[in-house]
């Protein structure tokens, strides 16, 4: 009896994750409920229907017979049409245990659902200079970010807690504005911001839950100097990203830009970004965690030098 029950909770659940997932599956159905409807509103209205020893009852009897049946085959149907892939998360876990059952596949079931991390759809980043200093050769960008994530499971909800870090900052020019965090949203939430910083920040962990079948967007902006030519501007990736995009934009009155690109895999480039132009330094797919994703340095063009 135990075994049935098992078997028969097993066939509802993979019932339901078919009539959750699949329209075609929910259009039989409704049209089995508006044919049933259908065959009870006559046997209620209609008396002759019910009467087997007329011909009219005989083929209503006969109706009924075959709809019985019809129910009973759509449902063994619906069944097997179930695909794994598609059940609930809890249901892929225990198939997954080989329907194990007790206190510690359940709390192993509830583990697996937090060893995920989340994945990055996306990640835009803008890198503007909006000034200069000639004596330090510093220059003074707004660099902002973007970021779409999701959860690899994503028909469960699961917790993300963002962390931002920045360490070793070029300190400013004599006379130079301090570098400052704008702001650190998540899902359009300010989460920190804005205020200003010296050599560094750290700033989370931010808690957030993941409803199933969305997305987290986290960005975030900060003021900083950087100086010319020697200092990096790093990328590494902390989690698997599809897509990531980086632009620079001049917004110097006067003076042209040259951004050194170095990219793993890749020949080094240059490119001269004119005034009041935007580039787009850096464009790439599918980029593993831990890995070194590019590097840019930044050169100011002698004035002697602009290009036409």
């Amino acid at each position: 009896m135990r075994e049935l029950a098992k078997s028969l909770g097993q066939a509802a659940t993979s019932l339901k994750a078919v009539l959750v997932t699949d329209w075609r599956a929910q259009v039989v159905v409704c049209l089995a409920i508006v044919s049933g409807l259908m065959t009870l509103g006559v046997g209620l209205f209609i008396s002759s229907a019910t009467d087997p020893t007329t011909f009219g009852g005989a083929v209503f009897a006969g109706w009924i017979g075959g709809y019985l049946i019809f129910v009973l085959g759509l449902v063994s149907v619906l069944v097997s049409l179930a695909r794994p892939e598609q059940d609930f998360f809890l249901s892929r876990a225990r198939a997954l245990l080989r329907g194990q059952e007790g206190r510690h596949i359940d709390y192993i079931t509830a583990q697996m659902s937090r060893l995920f991390e989340l994945y990055t759809e996306s990640i835009t980043k803008e890198i503007r200079i909006v000034g200069y200093d000639q004596a330090s050769d510093c220059f003074r960008i707004v660099h902002t970010s973007n970021a779409t994530l999701r959860s690899y499971l994503n028909d469960i909800s699961c917790e993300f807690e963002p962390h931002f870090t920045y360490r070793n900052a070029t300190p400013p020019p004599d006379n130079g504005e301090p570098s400052k965090l704008a702001f650190i949203r998540v899902n359009g939430i300010q989460m920190s911001g804005p205020f200003e910083f010296t050599d560094s920040f750290d700033k989370g962990p931010y808690p957030t839950q993941v409803e199933p079948n969305s997305t987290v967007t986290v960005e975030h902006k900060f003021h900083c100097w950087v100086r010319g030519r020697h200092e990096p501007n790093r990328h590494s990736a902390k989690r698997f990203a599809q897509k990531l995009q980086v632009s620079l934009v001049n917004d110097l009155p006067d003076r042209e830009v040259n951004v050194l690109v170095e990219i793993p895999g890749q020949p080094n480039r240059s490119e001269i970004v004119r005034v009041g132009e935007a580039a787009v330094v850096v464009n790439l797919t599918d980029i593993e965690p831990g890995q070194h994703v590019y590097d840019l340095r930044l050169i100011m063009v002698d004035s002697d030098h602009k290009s036409d």
